[in-house]
């Protein structure tokens, strides 16, 4: 998509010449603006009752814009009313994610919205953007080892729907079948810090899925990885991608670009155990009440050696 939108010639402001269409009818427009920003014409009518424009750190949102809309196919120019969602050209660290998140958002909207349908894709959006200027809930990295994964799984479709709401879940991933925490580290041994919860819940499909990070200028960064995800998605699966990446991200987004790890060395990496494995402090009976959580630190390369199994298995 990224590509597709940087081969783009700018419009003006109040035309879409060259545009990406986006949804089941392609009615909504990506097009790229005067100072080389993102731009979203989501297709609707006129607004039954007008609404003040939205100014946000990173984009602006501007209800009832107009614009003259040239088709490709027969070069001929037509009105149209569309909702404007305009990413800040200053903000240009951000223009990638931006456009990924635009198209997949549109291409799981239906053809032309009515108020309330703006309004609701409106405020999911508002949302995501406020969280841009927040900070990360996660690390980089931890989110780069959960993006491998996806990536490395037969289904990847299946691993989105698995994936966590919150960053802050206990599991990574959680499906009927299976829950699955990922562990990153730069470091070659493989020590990761656990929670008592995460190891000991009695369940036989708890697994962890440990990765090593080796920093490469050759590599793939988190939105890089994300983008070689995305054609395996469907358009609600891509959507989802999107938002969790840059709800994980918060501020982050804007310094990610620079760090960058190799994808095959990671895939050789990766070892999947199950969690009753992994070595831990016990709890001693009288205690458990007083204790509401335990995090440590282990180290589980033997423990990966011995009782590693492949992503396929669950899958």
């Amino acid at each position: 998509m990224w590509q597709r939108f940087q081969a783009l010639k700018k419009s003006n402001d109040g035309e879409a010449s060259g545009t990406i269409r986006c949804g089941v009818g392609q009615r909504h427009l990506l097009l790229k603006g005067e100072r080389d920003e993102p731009i979203l014409l989501l297709a609707t009518a006129q607004r039954r009752s007008p609404r003040a424009p939205i100014r946000l750190k990173h984009v602006s949102i501007q209800f009832d814009a107009r614009y003259e809309v040239t088709a490709t196919e027969t070069g001929k120019s037509s009105s149209e009313w569309f909702c404007k969602v305009a990413c800040d050209a200053s903000s240009a660290s951000l223009h990638g994610y931006f456009v990924e998140l635009l198209a997949a958002t549109a291409n799981s909207l239906p053809d032309q919205l009515d108020d309330s349908a703006v309004d609701e894709a409106v405020e999911a959006l508002m949302e995501l953007f406020r969280k841009m200027a927040m900070p990360s809930r996660a690390s980089m990295t931890g989110l780069w080892g959960e993006l491998l994964l996806i990536n490395a799984s037969p289904s990847p479709q299946r691993m989105v729907d698995a994936w966590h709401v919150a960053p802050t879940d206990d599991f990574d991933f959680a499906a009927d079948a299976f829950r699955i925490e990922v562990k990153s580290t730069s470091s070659v041994i493989r020590e990761h810090e656990f929670s008592l919860r995460q190891v000991r819940s009695g369940r036989p499909d708890d697994f962890i899925a440990s990765v090593v990070l080796r920093s490469s200028a050759d590599g793939l960064s988190v939105l890089d990885l994300a983008r070689r995800i995305t054609p395996e998605l469907t358009d609600a699966g891509q959507a989802k991608l999107w938002q969790l990446v840059i709800e994980t991200l918060g501020d982050d987004a804007e310094s990610t670009e620079w760090q960058t790890f190799d994808v095959a060395s990671a895939t050789a990496s990766l070892m999947l155990v199950p969690a009753r494995h992994i070595p831990a402090p016990t709890i001693a009976a009288g205690d458990s009440r007083f204790i509401s959580d335990v995090r440590f630190r282990a180290q589980i390369g033997e423990i990966c050696s011995q009782h590693a199994m492949p992503l396929s298995a669950l899958l």
